[in-house]
């Protein structure tokens, strides 16, 4: 039997991957995402927030310490929202607030998990397309790099 802050767990793992697999195909196909798509994650991210705090529909979140790591993963990823907005060649910004959002709801000891997946598969594929392509001035979309190593990352922790 599984307690209820695994259940909310898994329950929030399922609905961001969701999102993000809704995101990785926008971002395949136009190469970036709509503002409506970014404010639609955000609202999704407050109302799995909302949910430990209140207690809705159960207890309240029995491991208040959480939010530390949480507090965390949105700091860590505040540091890419930077990036982006310091050198926009290098990184999209709503990659960068996808990984705060991440950091916000799986906190920071899972987001650096889902992160290593993602920039490892990253290079594994810009490697390849520099291979075939012999050209450096490629860009990949980053969101399906970040929903691959957001399952695994949760496959991995909550499992």
């Amino acid at each position: 039997m599984f307690t209820i802050i695994q259940d909310y767990d898994r329950t929030c793992w399922l609905l961001f991957s969701l999102y993000l697999a809704s995101g990785a195909v926008i971002d395949l196909r136009s190469q970036s995402v709509p503002r409506w798509w970014l404010a639609a994650g955000a609202c999704l991210t407050g109302v799995l927030l909302v949910y430990p705090v209140t207690g809705v529909l159960g207890a309240l979140d029995p491991e208040p310490g959480r939010w530390i790591f949480r507090a965390a993963g949105a700091l860590f990823g505040g540091l890419f929202v930077l990036v982006s907005v310091a050198k926009p060649e290098s990184f999209g910004k709503a990659d960068s607030f996808l990984i705060v959002m991440a950091g916000v709801l799986i906190g920071l000891q899972r987001m650096t998990d889902m992160l290593v997946i993602a920039f490892f598969l990253a290079s594994v594929c810009g490697a390849a397309c520099y291979l075939i392509r012999r050209r450096r001035e490629s860009t990949l979309p980053f969101i399906p790099f970040l929903t691959v190593g957001f399952l695994v990352g949760g496959v991995i922790r909550l499992w």
